[in-house]
């Protein structure tokens, strides 16, 4: 009885173990059967699970999608690699790690967008906005975000030009206090942040440089 107590208690741990060493898993957008978020058969990954990190390749089909899947409701991070997304939906969608969003456009005049319903951003977040080569020294990219729908966070949102190089990174939100708290904080460390619409947020915002 104790010796089976004990392979009990052995298997137990083992299984909370290999749990705790669990990873979000890598889902890439493919696009092949539409634009639709809710279509597994658009996903390298079979269909994203909660926890997943997103990613959005520059080589896709259906750069305009929809974020349709009712049931996925956190990410991990949301990884832009080129131009020419616009991502919209009417699910909403939480993004819980501490870099949520990330976009490399390495095009002259290049867009992105997420205007998602309801978009959480759970922990302190950068945005962050890259080059993907040292090539663009003139022009601008332009990453919208939250431009129909706002957009919550909680705490320091700051947004970065990661190669202050490129002339004009433009970033244009809409942002919504969150009910989470009333302490938050926008910080700009390069680059240009333009609220181009009518915005709940009151907190501080800092320009460091941009």
């Amino acid at each position: 009885m104790r010796l089976n107590n004990a392979l009990n208690n052995v298997l137990v741990l083992a299984a909370l173990m290999v749990a705790g060493t669990a990873q979000a898993a890598v889902c890439n957008w493919t696009g092949v059967n539409g634009n639709g978020w809710s279509d597994d058969a658009n996903w390298s990954c079979g269909g994203p699970n909660n926890g997943d990190d997103l990613v959005f390749p520059d080589a896709s089909g259906n750069k305009v999608h929809s974020h349709n899947r009712s049931i996925l409701t956190t990410v991990n991070s949301i990884t832009i690699n080129g131009c020419g997304y616009d991502i919209t939906g009417p699910s909403s969608l939480n993004i819980s790690a501490n870099n949520p969003i990330t976009v490399n456009c390495d095009s002259l005049g290049g867009t992105n967008k997420i205007d998602i319903t309801n978009l959480v951003l759970t922990s302190a977040p950068p945005i962050r906005i890259q080059q993907q080569t040292a090539s663009m020294l003139a022009g601008t990219v332009t990453f919208d975000l939250g431009l129909t729908n706002t957009v919550q966070w909680s705490g320091k949102l700051d947004f970065i030009q990661v190669q202050p190089g490129m002339t004009q990174a433009t970033i244009r939100v809409k942002l919504a206090e969150s009910s989470v708290s009333s302490a938050n904080e926008v910080n700009v460390i390069a680059g240009r942040v333009i609220f181009p619409f009518a915005n709940s947020y009151s907190g501080l915002t800092t320009v460091a440089s941009g």
